[in-house]
């Protein structure tokens, strides 16, 4: 029983009544003015010194005393919570992170209060409230290296083949690399020079290295400022795609912009070549548009971003069309790679063929300039 506000007078007549006969009194000052208040788990109020003594003496008279949790059952309790919770906020995003997190820190603290309340136990709270900030900020930090290491990955891969504002949006969504690989609407150019055999055996292999060297550098400049990228070499002939790893639209018009610039390119370091007395040579390209399965086709151990399919196959076949039809400039498009530029470029037509590979003839067209 909790009496306030009783005065000297009043306090003798309770004692001659007999109620406090065989109770246990304490006697302490409320008044907050003379600052005997303090705080408690259980109120946001202040507490008056005396009635904190009484509760302490009710728990002792019924022998319900406050407990601490067991530590070797909360130790191992928080081994295994700090794993699972990392492994957790390790593949979530960090925005979910954060949100787990704020949201296992809540219920700690309720849980914490209802032990306390109902229960008598003392769970570490602090201790734990850290462990579960630690363990986000562990995960995110995991998540920011990982991160980096796969923009540096991708950086690495495709720097050398793309042009510097494609590498940019690649690495805003790696996902364009999945692995495996899907079906894409995209253009292919191959590039071939022209009896590159029985040039390289009338010359001595370090000029023969060193020429290469100085065509393949010049193409894959021209490649990557038209927006492609350079899939492969195969000795001398490169394969370039147009329209990945981020799609865009007119990706047929910049696959021949490229065989164009290709063009004014290999003439410019023809006559470079002639003026230091070195022979030149000539280059076929092929054109073709369609779809194509494209991603990390490769090995688990070997990465290779490349694309597959009757698209790449006609690609290649086009450009070997350019020994039987002679085409002013040496390219040569196919049916669906005019269709879909032929309000932009001048191009001839040549004939339909049937090539290897494929039962039905294909119309084929001579690709001459831009309009």
């Amino acid at each position: 029983m909790l009496m306030t506000g009783i005065d000297l007078d009043h306090y003798y007549e309770l004692l001659e009544s007999g109620v406090l006969q065989d109770k246990t009194v304490l006697i302490g000052a409320t008044l907050s003015e003379l600052h005997d208040e303090f705080h408690t788990p259980f109120s946001s109020r202040m507490t008056a010194g005396v009635e904190i003594h009484a509760n302490f003496l009710e728990m002792v008279r019924r022998g319900n005393f406050l407990q601490d949790f067991n530590i070797w059952l909360f130790v191992l309790a928080e081994l295994i919570f700090a794993v699972l919770l990392f492994l957790l906020l390790s593949w979530l995003k960090p925005q979910w992170s954060l949100l787990i997190a704020i949201f296992l820190i809540l219920i700690t603290l309720l849980k914490s209060y209802i032990l306390f309340a109902h229960f008598n136990l003392l769970l570490r709270l602090v201790e734990f409230i850290i462990l579960i900030i630690l363990l986000y900020i562990s995960a995110l930090i995991m998540q920011y290296l990982k991160t980096q290491k796969e923009k540096k990955f991708i950086k690495n891969a495709f720097q050398q083949y793309l042009a510097p504002e494609l590498v940019n949006e690649l690495l805003k969504n790696p996902k364009n690399l999945k692995y495996g690989g899907s079906l894409q609407e995209i253009t292919v150019l191959f590039s071939d020079i022209r009896s590159f055999t029985t040039y390289a055996e009338k010359h001595q292999p370090e000029e023969t290295v060193q020429i290469l060297k100085e065509y393949l550098t010049a193409m894959v400049d021209t490649i990557k400022q038209n927006c492609g990228i350079v899939d492969k070499f195969v000795g001398d002939e490169i394969m370039a795609l147009y329209g990945t790893p981020i799609p865009y639209e007119d990706h047929a018009l910049q696959a021949c912009k490229t065989a164009l610039d290709m063009r004014d390119v290999l003439v410019r370091m023809q006559q470079k070549w002639r003026a230091e007395g070195r022979e030149d040579f000539e280059i076929g390209i092929g054109i073709n548009t369609g779809f194509a399965v494209v991603g990390n086709l490769g090995s688990e151990q070997i990465f290779d971003y490349t694309a597959i399919g009757d698209t790449i196959n006609l690609g290649a076949r086009l450009e070997g069309l350019n020994k039987e039809y002679a085409a002013a400039k040496k390219i040569i498009i196919s049916e669906s790679t005019f269709n879909q530029v032929s309000d932009q470029v001048e191009a001839r037509f040549l004939a339909e063929v049937k090539v290897k590979g494929k039962d039905i003839a294909v119309r084929i067209y001579e690709l001459l300039g831009l309009k």
